[in-house]
């Protein structure tokens, strides 16, 4: 079997050439292009990523989204922040993804 890559669409992602190095699964390779490619201010939830991925042939479930999270967020791909209300409250965590990581190597 051959892969081949056609030609690109002015609406092709412009993934990092990091994203492909050794370290980084074909699971988590998966999850970034699919945030990627989403419009820059949609955001989405781990719930909305285990619904979307029902429809393939090997859905992923809620603790394999929050892993390969993770797997993203130690080789710099996702920053989380914390963020606060006004009076300084915990109000949530929202996560920030890059194309390319972001710190140190893989």
């Amino acid at each position: 079997m051959s892969i081949r890559r056609s030609a690109q669409s002015p609406r092709a992602l412009g993934l990092g050439s990091s994203v492909v190095e050794p370290g980084l699964s074909f699971r988590a390779i998966g999850l970034l292009a699919y945030i990627l490619s989403q419009p820059v201010a949609r955001k989405c939830s781990v719930a909305e990523l285990v619904d979307f991925s029902a429809g393939s042939n090997r859905p992923e479930g809620r603790d394999s989204i929050y892993a390969t999270i993770k797997e993203l967020t130690m080789a710099g791909y996702i920053v989380g922040r914390q963020l606060r209300d006004e009076d300084g409250q915990m109000d949530g965590f929202e996560h920030e993804v890059f194309s390319v990581h972001q710190r140190g190597s893989l």
